[in-house]
C-alpha cells in the first residue's frame, strides 16, 4: 500500500474513532454526570398547623413547613416537596381509622434553606363533617405528611427521601418524654425492594409527636435508595401498652394512604406479617414496656427477610442497660435477663416473652428454625446507631444487604 493511501485510511480510521467517541459520550448522558453530594438530616420540619373558618362555611388550612436543602451544588430541580393534608372520618383503639373523606396534595420545588406556607381549603361539606368530630379526635384525625425527595441526577427518578408527618394536635405542643432520632433505611442490594414497616407496641407513630414509621413502607425502592424520617417511642404512663400492627385482611387498609398493594410483599416471600404474641395478654402501659416496630423486605426474586426492633427507652430500662438506644429484639434479650422475677425493675409483665416472641424463640422451635418471622431468605437487616452532637438525639440507621446472616435471622 503507498504512502498516500495508507494515510487516508488511517484518517478514515481517525474519524470514525471520533464518532464513536463522540456517540459513546452521547449515550452516557445523564448516567455519566457527577453524582451530586447528598446530605443526610435537615428533614421538613412542619410548624404549627392552624385554622381559619370563612363565612362561606369553608374552612382554610395553614401548615408551614421549614426545609433544609439536600444538595448544596449541582443544577436546579434535584429536589421536589409534596405536602399532603389528608383527614380520617373515625378513631378505632385511639387511632385514626377508615377511608379519608379529604386529602388534597401540593408540590413545589425546594430551591434553598426556606420555609414555605400551603394552604389548602376543606370545603363546606369537609368542613362541617370535620368539626363534627369532637374536639379531641380532630387533633388526631388531620394529618399532613410532607415528602422531600431528592434526585441524584435530571431526568432520573428521585433516589432519596427525607419525609416528615404530623397531626393536627401535635403540632400545638412539645414532645413527650420518649426516646427518639431520625432513622434511615437503606437498600444495600443490587436490586430494587419492597418494604414494609409496622408498630408493634409502645411507638407513637401516623403523625403522633411527629412520628410515623409508615414512611419506611415503600414500593421498588431502588438500590442505593434512602428514605429518613424521624420516629419516637411512647414511654408514657398513661399509654397502654396493647398491638399496633394490622392483622390479617386489615393489613392491606394499614398501607392504603401509601397506595400500595399488601400483598405484593407479604406474600413475596414466607414471612408471616401478623405476630403471634397477640396471644400474650399484656395489661401494663408504656413507660414499662419495650417499645417495638418491625420491618420486613422482600425483591421480585423472592429473596427476603424481617427484624424486630427494640427503641430503648429512660422509662423501660433504669439497671444493667445497653449502651444503644435502637437495638434488634433478639440483642434486647441479652440484657433482659431470664425474666423480670430475676432482673426486677428492667421491664414489667410480659416483655421477656414479648422480645422472645419478636426474636423468634417461639413454638418451642430451636433457632433459626422457631424464628419463622425474622428469618433471612437471601437477605438481612444490619442496625447501626451514632450520636447526633448538633442535634443532640441518635441517628439510626437500617440497611437491607444480600445474603443471609449464619445464624439464619436478622433478630
Amino acid at each position: 500500500m503507498s504512502r498516500p493511501q495508507l494515510s487516508a485510511v488511517t484518517g478514515r480510521a481517525t474519524a470514525l474513532l471520533a464518532v464513536l467517541a463522540l456517540a459513546l459520550l452521547a449515550l452516557a448522558g445523564p448516567a455519566g454526570a457527577k453524582t451530586s453530594k447528598f446530605q443526610r438530616g435537615g428533614l421538613p420540619s412542619i410548624g404549627q398547623i392552624t385554622l381559619k373558618e370563612r363565612d362561606n362555611g369553608s374552612t382554610v388550612v395553614r401548615v408551614p413547613v421549614t426545609y433544609t436543602k439536600a444538595l448544596p451544588r449541582g443544577p436546579a430541580g434535584l429536589e421536589m416537596a409534596a405536602v399532603t393534608l389528608v383527614v380520617y372520618p373515625r378513631m378505632k383503639h385511639g387511632r385514626s381509622d377508615g377511608h379519608p373523606f379529604a386529602k388534597y396534595t401540593r408540590e413545589h420545588f425546594v430551591k434553598g434553606d426556606e420555609t414555605f406556607v400551603d394552604r389548602f381549603r376543606l370545603n363546606r361539606r369537609e368542613a362541617k363533617r370535620f368539626f363534627g368530630l369532637g374536639r379531641k379526635a380532630r387533633g388526631k384525625l388531620l394529618r399532613v405528611d410532607v415528602q422531600h425527595r431528592i434526585k441524584d441526577r435530571p431526568g432520573e427518578p428521585a433516589l432519596h427521601e427525607k419525609d416528615a408527618s404530623m397531626t393536627l394536635a401535635s403540632s400545638h405542643r412539645a414532645r413527650p418524654q420518649g426516646e427518639s432520632g431520625v432513622l434511615m433505611l437503606r437498600n444495600d442490594t443490587k436490586t430494587s425492594l419492597n418494604t414494609v414497616s409496622t408498630p408493634i407496641m409502645c411507638m407513637y407513630t401516623e403523625g403522633e409527636e411527629g412520628s410515623n414509621l409508615q414512611w419506611f413502607t415503600a414500593e421498588d425502592l431502588a438500590p442505593g435508595a434512602t428514605v429518613e424520617s424521624f420516629i419516637e417511642a411512647d414511654g408514657s404512663i398513661f399509654d397502654s401498652s396493647e398491638y399496633q400492627g394490622p392483622t390479617g385482611a386489615s393489613a392491606g387498609q394499614y398501607f392504603d394512604w401509601l397506595g400500595i398493594e399488601i400483598d405484593l410483599i407479604a406474600y413475596a416471600f414466607d414471612v408471616e406479617l401478623t405476630p403471634f404474641m397477640l396471644a400474650l395478654d399484656l395489661v401494663t402501659h408504656c413507660d414499662a414496656m419495650a417499645s417495638t416496630f418491625s420491618f420486613v423486605a422482600a425483591n421480585a426474586e423472592g429473596a427476603g427477610a424481617s427484624s424486630e426492633a427494640w427503641v430503648l427507652t429512660g422509662e423501660t430500662c433504669r439497671i444493667d442497660c445497653p449502651r444503644e438506644h435502637l437495638i434488634s429484639a433478639d440483642y434486647a434479650l441479652d440484657f433482659q435477663g431470664l425474666g423480670e422475677e430475676t432482673n426486677p425493675g428492667l421491664w414489667a409483665h410480659k416483655s421477656t416473652e414479648v422480645l422472645s416472641a419478636l426474636a423468634g424463640h417461639w413454638q418451642g422451635l430451636p433457632e433459626p428454625e422457631g424464628g419463622k418471622v425474622v428469618q433471612d431468605n437471601g437477605l438481612h437487616f444490619d442496625w447501626r446507631e451514632w450520636e447526633n452532637e448538633e442535634e443532640d438525639e441518635p441517628e439510626w440507621e437500617v440497611s437491607v444487604g444480600e445474603g443471609s446472616k449464619p445464624a439464619g435471622f436478622s433478630g
